[in-house]
């Protein structure tokens, strides 16, 4: 059995399948893994989503919980998207996701906007990766959502 040396996915019938009970295996990189160590290498290739600052200073934990629930739900689908860093901007109050697929960058988006209103804007790096900005409306700083102690946040 052939698994992943960074993700720990198993090779089965040609196809990579996220797996955490392992025994008896062969380690390598899996082609997503091997995309993400030439995508560290050229940083165009990154697709990146910001958060807007105010929303996600109050709602930090919320915020967390939403985007690796929307990693998890688009894997099932594109089982190469992933996030490759999630960065705290203190100086602007924000959150920054690099991920290595468009696809998951514009759900994220998507989600927050859905959950949370706001605005979404799109830019194309040119190479393949999207840039998204998702911004909430003016005087929107506590939804009514995050109040609940069974926030869809945290569903599984």
């Amino acid at each position: 059995m052939k698994v992943c040396k960074q993700c720990k996915a198993v090779l089965i019938n040609q196809r990579w399948i996220p797996s955490k009970h392992l025994r008896n295996v062969v380690y390598i990189l899996c082609p997503t893994c091997k995309k993400e160590e030439k995508i560290k290498v050229q940083k165009s290739l990154i697709s990146t989503v910001f958060l807007d600052g105010e929303f996600v200073k109050h709602h930090q934990k919320y915020s967390l919980a939403l985007i690796y629930r929307i990693e998890k739900q688009v894997r099932k689908t594109e089982t190469s998207s992933r996030i490759i860093e999630v960065n705290l901007n203190p100086a602007q109050n924000g959150m920054v996701i690099k991920t290595n697929q468009p696809k998951l960058a514009i759900e994220i988006a998507k989600q927050f906007k859905r959950r949370y209103r706001g605005k979404i804007m799109f830019w194309s790096t040119g190479s393949g990766g999207v840039i998204v900005q998702w911004i909430t409306p003016p005087g929107y700083a506590n939804p009514v959502e995050l109040n609940a102690e069974n926030s869809p946040a945290f569903a599984a």
